[in-house]
This record gives C-alpha cells, structure tokens and sequence, in this order.
C-alpha cells in the first residue's frame, strides 16, 4: 500500500497530508523508471503556488484567456453543482505521476490541489491514480467557509 502527500492551497494557507492510493504500488506498468531525480522535482506546494499565481494573473477569472485555457481539460469529472471552474495541468512518466487542478467552489472560494506520485521501482497504473486522485476531491467540500452556500 502506498501513501502519497496530496496538498490544496485556500486562500493563501497550505493544507497538506496523506491520502492512501491502495493498490496503485501493486500495479505494475510496462516501462521502468528512470532519471527521476533529474525531472519532477518541485514539490506540492511549489505547484499549489504556481496554481495560485496562474488564477492571480487572471484575476480569478474563469472566463479571463488564461484561465479558459487551463480549463480545456479539467482532468476528471466534477459535480457542476459543487465546482464552478475546474483548471488541470498533469502528466506523468514511468514512476511518476502528477495531477494539479485550480479549482473554484460555487460559492466563490478557490483550491489548489495537487497529488504526485514518485516510484523509483516501477511504473505507476495511471487509471488507479486518477481514482485515488478523484476521491480527494469530496474531501475539500469541509474546507469551504462555513458562510458559503
């Protein structure tokens, strides 16, 4: 079983902690990993403050350019009725995995989240690391302000 640190980013505070990807350790992908010390090396909250600065540049403005680009995809399936913008940037290569989304709450508050997955002895099963990275989502729904719809 393997834990990862997943970190979001609300107004201005870091909220960091683990979340248990069970069963991506134990599926094994095709290629071996390599050079990972070269490649991939910020951290978290490193991309939950490029996140910030992004969404900053464009005035947290969903229909600003900047932001409809990075809202081409947005990574997985969000409930429309919780999440009015969805912005994502990821990819990954043997033994290593990253998602980041910009993500904004109907109610006005925005997110960072950011998960990362690092494997030196293997390939990471992508498909297992998007559901891990899905089930986080709900999570953030308790750290919208209590005066928010």
């Amino acid at each position: 079983m393997l834990e990862t640190p997943a970190c979001f980013r609300r107004e201005g505070r870091h909220h960091c902690g683990r979340v248990n990807t069970r069963g991506v350790s134990q599926l094994l992908g095709k290629p071996a990993p390599r050079l990972l010390d070269i490649e991939w090396f910020a951290s978290p909250e490193d991309l939950c403050g490029v996140l910030a600065t992004l969404g900053a540049r464009a005035s947290f403005e969903p229909a600003s350019q900047l932001l409809k680009i990075l809202g081409l995809s947005s990574g997985i399936a969000f409930d429309g009725s919780q999440w009015s913008y969805a912005g994502f940037k990821g990819g990954s290569e043997p033994g290593v995995l990253n998602a980041s989304w910009l993500l904004r709450h109907v109610s006005g508050a925005w997110f960072s989240v950011v998960v990362t997955l690092n494997d030196p002895a293997m390939s990471i099963d992508e498909n297992a690391a998007v559901v891990a990275a899905a089930s986080i989502m709900p999570l953030l729904l308790a750290e919208v302000p209590a005066s928010s719809p």
